[in-house]
Order: structure tokens, then C-alpha cells, then sequence
């Protein structure tokens, strides 16, 4: 059915057009005609007709006048201009101000309808297009639900789906840069149905200021905050703040209830986000305040065993030949560590991390062959076969052994393999690759691939991915560092892909490393 109105200063002529439209269209309504462009704005306005057939040439506001109107109020409305004027400057100034087809004065009764049906097809395209679009997009929405639930099912329930995880941000179109996790919880008795209630208004509220996800599960509400534009780690304290009180002042008007939320620590990595949702209950079952952010218990500051004089020393010793002398420190260093308050963990980190100190007293010296490479992974699965601790402090003098046996002899020619490792410790800060580095030290790739196989056991992946978590762990302990910035600052520009690439060699994720070193 189509909804016709008719517009021209002459009533027999509104009359002559409703007739033909009665007579050679059935699926027709016609609307009352009007005879001025006042009146054909406001019928238009009101009645919303699929098309109208509209004179020029009428008293008052004229009918390009009110066409001009017309298209500033942005109706969907199909015009067709009916006019004695052939002047082609006028049909053109109507179409472009939203006319889709113009008829002419006398009116020619075939040419007439053929006009109309015309438009009536453009109609139902159009309207088939919308639907198209609709059930389109509709389906998008519920892919997209059924992703969100899918990912906040599986946190909730302790087994963490990063490949919907991964999906989610790949239908959003966005870098995840760091999220934390909501409970929310009725301050009143809890009840389904109004907690789902609670929860719409949220959704339709949260719309308008980020990217969230939302799960109801056992009569309490999980928020999952991911950073944006808005809200980034240095400011999600503050603007967590204001957007939980807007939302409790919302469910207060509708609902006549509150809210208490318990809001996580900051997170970067998908494996803490189960730890986020853990920290967000702890915080929300805190207190009775509306808003309460997660605060770390009471954490031991440990006072760092392996300061940079005794580093500084061991290096002296070991350059000097002394590895009598060096186990004999280290022996000492161990029976202040058994005295204090360290776990197995602690001792196994605080020795990777003096060894990594060692080295790089070495490397910035100049005084380490190139092969000599520092693989955490390797120094890691060392420490972790050792069952004492006793055996951890032995393991690190072996290293400190193979520490010394690349040492410089003597100065030589450099030869391809060092022209390559010397190009990765300077460059893996950025995107290289084995052909560049390969064309700079003047060899084929495969061949170059071949020696640092047979120099260091190693492959080209496999030893700039050393260097990459080396320099990462390095900055992780400074502590002005922020944690987002250091896998781009070490080469790798996607962020997900270096918290992977960190945890599979570390045996930690970034998080839990800075968070130890920031307790020392």
C-alpha cells in the first residue's frame, strides 16, 4: 500500500489525479489534497506519505519553496513535480533539491502512469535494501552477543576463551590496550527480574561513553571496561568513578535501587582478566560504599638482594679470572636470602634477574663475544630443573662460567654472523627482518640462517625474540615505565602478540613481572 498526496492550487487538477490514481492503481491511499506548499509541508509532516505529487506554480509558498523545505526537515518522501513549465532549469532545480521525477501539464494519462510505477519500484527497492540492511545488522548484533557472552561465560567460569576474545576484537575493529573488570551487585534483596532490568538500563547508558561487555550470572552483574579514547590506565580511577555514580543515578530514577561496584586493578594481558574478575568481587564484597576500587593486601617490600655494587663486583672478579672468589660471594649471598622471607619463586627470579645483570654489565662493556647471548628461556628451565637452592646458586656460577668462556680473547676481524647479532642489538626496537639483516651483513639469508645455527643453535627468530625480552625485562623494572609502551618499545607493535610472546618465555605475564619488580 502506498500513501499518496496531491498538491496544486487548482482543485479540478488534484481531483483529475485522484481519479487516475483510483483507476489504474489498487494498492493506493489517498491522502486529502492541499493546495498551497504551507499545507503540503505540514500534510507532509503529519501524514508522512510515500509519495507526493507536487505543482510549482502555487500561491503563498511555491512549490520549490516548499520542496526546499522539505529536504532541510530530511522526510522520506518520493516528490514528483507536476508542471506546465517544459523549462528544463526548473525540473533540474527541483530534483536537486529531492524531486525523483517530474510529470507535465496537460497530463498525458499513459506517461502519467508510467511515472508512478516507476516510483513505486523505487520504493520497494529501497524498502528491500532497508530490510536487507536490518536483518543484516541484526545479525551482526547477535554474533556480536553471542561472542560477548561466549568470552564473559568463560572468564566467569575459570576457563578463559582468548580465541573469542581475539574474535571480539576483530568484529570491533580494535588494538586491545588494557580493560578492567566490574561487579556489580544490588545493595537491596536480589531479584532476577529487576536485575534484568538493571542491566538494560546499564547497556543503553554505557552505549554512549565506551566499549564494554556485560554478563548476569547467579543474580550479579559483570562489567568488562575496555580502554579507549576515554578511559586509559592513567585516568580509569577517576573516570570509572564518575560513570559508575551517572549509571547508579540512572537505575535510582528507574528503578528506585542502587548498585554497589567493585572495580579491578588495571589489566594488560587476556590471561589476568580471570584475576581482575577475582579482585572486582573481593573489592565489591569490601564495603557498602557505591563505588570501591580493589587495593593489593599487605605485599612484603623486599629490599633487593643482588645490588648493582655486588653486580659490579662480581664482574670485576670475573674478568679478573676470580671464580673462586665468585662462588664464595654468591655462597654468602645465599645464606642471607635462606634468612629472609623468600619463596622458592622469588629466589629462582632474584637469580635470573642478577645473571641478566651480569650480563649486560658484560655486553655494555664490550667484553662478550657476539654469540654470547642471553636466552631467558634457557636460564629459566635451568633454574626450574634445580630441586634446592643450594643447586640454583651452583647453576648460576655454571652460567657465570659461560659468561667467562666468551669473554674477548683478543681483538679480530668481524666476521658475518657478529655483523648480523650486532645489527639485531641495535635494531630490535624496530620491525627487521632475516633478508635485511642478512643484505647488511653482506650474505645471503640462507646462508646467514645456516651460520647462527651452527654458532649459536639458535635461529634468527629465535635470538632476536632473546634480545626483544631482555631489553622488555630491563625496562619492566625500572619504575617510571609503563607497561603498555614496552612491547612496541621492543619491537612488537601488536600488543596482544607481545604479552603471548612474553609469557611463553618468561614463564610469567608482563603484569605479574612488574608487579614483582615494583615491590622490591
Amino acid at each position: 500500500m502506498y500513501r499518496v498526496l496531491i498538491a496544486d492550487d487548482e482543485p479540478i487538477e488534484c481531483q483529475g489525479l485522484e481519479m487516475m490514481m483510483r483507476n489504474y492503481f489498487e494498492d493506493v491511499e489517498i491522502l486529502p489534497s492541499v493546495y498551497n506548499g504551507v499545507d503540503l509541508i505540514r500534510s507532509v509532516t503529519e501524514n508522512k506519505p510515500d509519495i507526493a505529487i507536487v505543482d510549482i506554480n502555487m500561491p503563498g509558498l511555491n512549490g520549490l519553496e516548499a520542496l526546499e523545505i522539505l529536504k532541510l526537515k530530511s522526510l522520506s518522501v518520493k516528490m514528483i513535480i507536476n508542471t506546465a513549465y517544459s523549462d528544463f532549469a526548473l525540473i533540474q532545480k527541483a530534483i536537486v533539491l529531492g524531486a525523483c521525477d517530474y510529470i507535465l501539464k496537460p497530463t498525458d494519462q499513459e506517461k502519467f502512469c508510467q511515472t508512478i510505477k516507476r516510483v513505486c519500484q523505487m520504493i520497494d527497492q529501497e524498502k528491500e535494501a532497508d530490510q536487507k540492511t536490518k536483518v543484516s545488522t541484526e545479525m551482526i548484533d547477535q554474533m556480536k552477543e553471542i561472542i560477548e557472552e561466549e568470552m564473559m561465560s568463560s572468564i566467569i567460569l575459570g576457563t578463559p576463551s582468548e580465541k573469542s576474545f581475539l574474535l571480539y576484537l576483530k568484529n570491533e575493529k580494535m588494538v586491545y590496550r588494557g580493560s578492567v573488570f566490574v561487579t556489580a551487585v544490588m545493595t537491596e534483596k536480589r531479584d532476577h527480574i529487576r536485575l534484568k532490568k538493571i542491566e538494560q538500563i546499564i547497556r543503553a547508558e554505557l552505549k554512549k561513553f565506551c566499549r564494554f561487555q556485560i554478563r548476569r550470572y547467579q543474580n550479579v552483574l559483570y562489567l568488562h571496561f575496555l580502554a579507549g579514547n576515554q578511559m586509559t590506565e592513567e585516568n580509569y580511577r577517576e573516570w570509572m568513578e564518575n560513570l559508575l555514580q551517572v549509571l547508579n543515578k540512572k537505575i535510582f530514577e528507574q528503578e528506585e535501587t542502587q548498585m554497589r561496584f567493585g572495580v579491578s586493578r588495571w589489566k594488560y594481558e587476556f590471561e589476568k582478566l580471570g584475576e581482575a574478575l577475582r579482585e572486582s568481587k573481593i573489592a565489591v564484597s569490601q564495603s557498602a560504599k557505591p563505588v570501591i576500587f580493589y587495593e593489593k593486601g599487605n605485599a612484603v617490600s623486599r629490599q633487593t638482594i643482588f645490588q648493582e655494587e655486588f653486580v659490579e663486583e662480581i664482574v670485576s672478579k670475573l674478568l679478573d679470572n676470580e671464580m673462586d672468589e665468585i662462588y664464595r660471594k654468591l655462597k654468602k649471598k645465599l645464606e642471607q636470602i635462606l634468612r629472609g622471607n623468600w619463596n622458592r619463586e622469588n629466589i629462582q627470579m632474584e637469580m635470573i634477574s642478577f645473571l641478566m645483570d651480569v650480563y649486560k654489565k658484560l655486553h655494555d662493556k664490550n667484553e662478550l663475544d657476539m654469540f654470547c647471548q642471553f636466552s631467558y628461556q634457557d636460564i629459566l628451565k635451568k633454574m626450574q630443573e634445580c630441586q634446592k637452592e643450594e643447586e640454583m646458586m651452583t647453576q648460576a656460577v655454571q652460567i657465570i662460567r659461560q659468561f667467562q668462556r666468551k669473554i674477548k680473547k683478543e681483538e679480530k676481524h668481524t666476521s658475518y654472523e657478529e655483523k648480523a647479532i650486532l645489527y639485531m642489538e641495535q635494531n630490535y626496537m624496530k620491525d627487521i627482518s632475516l633478508d635485511e639483516v642478512a643484505e647488511y651483513a653482506g650474505i645471503s639469508s640462507f646462508y646467514l640462517s645456516r651460520l647462527l645455527k651452527q654458532k649459536n643453535n639458535s635461529t634468527f627468530v629465535e635470538m632476536l625474540t632473546d634480545i626483544r625480552i631482555r631489553e622488555a625485562i630491563l625496562m619492566l623494572r625500572q619504575k617510571d615505565v609503563r607497561i603498555k609502551d614496552i612491547g612496541e618499545r621492543v619491537g612488537y607493535l601488536n600488543p596482544t602478540y607481545f604479552y603471548k610472546v612474553f609469557k611463553k618465555n618468561t614463564g610469567m605475564t608482563v603484569g605479574e613481572m612488574k608487579e614483582y619488580f615494583d615491590t622490591l
